[in-house]
């Protein structure tokens, strides 16, 4: 088989053409850093769940958890944590990019969901334990529980960045994802995002703001609900899709793959020594 060099003349090989390139233009940015309270938290499990009464024999049952609704937690639940190594980013969705009302400026609408893990207490910081049983299963003999519940929160940010105005070029491929132009053709947004875990509080409903979440039934147990202070550090680019024509030439050869070998002394033969630690 052929060399890939020996296929081009080496005067060409190091010859300056124009490229043609798709790249991202940015028009502004911001960066985002703040604690933001984000609640109630929601139910990430799949099936319902029982938070279990910590004390043996009490009169109590427990508190049903609905897969995707805002978690009741009963009032002998005093305190939560998020488990270790459980929080995440679920996801991240630019929800609109609309026309401002100051010219040249764009309204942009973000949203925000991180996973983690609950670890539940109750009085004398004893451990609650949570039952969960599919509902396509039958109720085994023997409980299955586990001590963390699984959830999500979310959270809305919204900010303005200038850029240009619609555009007659439309921008589609089948690498990109579907475009939609509903908003007259508006600039793209990219997001990066870092966020840390500060601390979740149980809130009594009269104090989860606007939230309305009215109960089943006339009658239930006094619940609050859980509010998480994340750190939240987001860096927000206006951008739009253009040709860019640049000069390029051949990159070096790419050097062959090294053949894995069980003898540590050609391993070490490869290493270059460290002789100006050595010298006076």
């Amino acid at each position: 088989m052929k060399d890939f060099d020996s296929i081009t003349p080496p005067e060409k090989q190091s010859a300056v053409r124009k490229e043609c390139i798709l790249t991202q233009k940015i028009y502004d940015q911001c960066r985002f850093q703040d604690y933001v309270r984000q609640g109630p938290v929601i139910s990430g499990e799949k099936s319902e769940c029982i938070i279990l009464h910590p004390e043996i024999g009490s009169n109590c049952f427990g508190e049903i958890v609905l897969p995707g609704k805002a978690v009741h937690f009963p009032k002998w639940v005093r305190k939560v944590r998020c488990a270790d190594g459980s929080f995440r980013p679920g996801k991240i969705t630019v929800l609109s990019i609309t026309p401002s009302s100051l010219p040249g400026y764009w309204n942009i609408s973000i949203e925000f969901v991180f996973d983690f893990k609950l670890l539940l207490f109750g009085k004398h910081m004893t451990p609650i334990q949570i039952l969960c049983c599919p509902s396509d299963f039958p109720i085994p003999k023997e409980r299955n529980t586990k001590e963390t519940l699984a959830c999500s929160s979310s959270y809305i940010l919204q900010t303005t960045l200038s850029g240009p105005a619609a555009e007659e070029a439309f921008v589609a491929s089948d690498v990109l994802p579907q475009q939609n132009y509903s908003s007259g053709c508006s600039p793209h947004v990219l997001v990066e995002a870092k966020a840390v875990p500060e601390n979740f509080r149980l809130v009594p409903p009269q104090d989860a703001g606007c939230f309305q979440d009215l109960p089943d039934d006339s009658y239930h147990e006094p619940f609050r609900y859980v509010f998480a202070c994340i750190a939240l550090q987001a860096d927000i680019s206006l951008f739009r899709f253009v040709n860019l024509s640049v000069n390029a030439e051949r990159c070096d050869a790419t050097p062959p793959c090294p053949r894995p070998s069980t003898d540590p002394c050609a391993l070490f033969k490869n290493i270059e020594f460290p002789e100006r630690e050595f010298n006076p």
